[in-house]
């Protein structure tokens, strides 16, 4: 459980509040640097810059410094977190496969991969939401666009060329659309070897 809310001000005052110690009068910060043209006040010193702050003191600035970086670094992990779908994953390589069939006019590689494909898609359509995807609403949407597309794939052997062609073609913006609805990174299995250097 993180800080939040007003958590780090009320660190930051406590940490920083001038306390009295019992009979003796509150020491004035010394001031420094060129004067302000309006007010005619100079700044105070920073307690971490003045030599001559008392020891308490400095530490109380230093455990300051170490209560705000607890508090940011989990938040920048949270932050950084990456939604994983496998099942959309694997749909996603052959959805691109399909788009490539399509382009090439590959009408039989097409009937060859669209059962792979209704099944792949079948399962994306019925899986839960994954945990920590930025829309969710969305993504419960596009699941049935998916499953209404695929839907329409029959016997890929006797299914019209041009249909077949459309449907499967149709495939990859969806699950696009899935993938940045979810959170999850867009790359390509042939992306990820083209990165790595050789």
């Amino acid at each position: 459980m993180y800080f939040t809310g007003t958590a780090p001000i009320f660190i930051t005052k406590l940490l920083f509040t001038n306390r009295r110690h019992a009979g003796s009068p509150a020491s004035p910060q010394p001031a420094t640097g060129k004067a302000n043209s309006v007010t005619g006040l100079r700044p105070p010193v920073r307690p971490w810059a003045n030599p001559s702050v008392s020891p308490f003191r400095r530490m109380r600035c230093h455990l300051m410094h170490m209560l705000l970086l607890l508090i940011a670094i989990p938040s920048a992990h949270a932050e950084e977190t990456v939604v994983k779908w496998p099942s959309l994953k694997k749909l996603d390589d052959l959805a691109e496969r399909c788009e490539a069939l399509s382009e090439k006019k590959d009408v039989g590689g097409l009937r060859k991969i669209a059962a792979e494909v209704k099944d792949a898609a079948k399962i994306v359509a019925s899986d839960a939401v994954p945990e920590g995807a930025k829309q969710p609403g969305q993504v419960k949407v596009l699941q049935g666009d998916l499953k209404s597309l695929t839907d329409s794939i029959g016997d890929p052997e006797k299914q019209d060329g041009e249909e077949i062609t459309m449907i499967l073609a149709g495939v990859h913006p969806i699950v696009e659309q899935l993938m940045e609805a979810s959170g999850m990174p867009h790359v390509h299995e042939s992306e990820e070897k083209e990165a790595k250097p050789k």
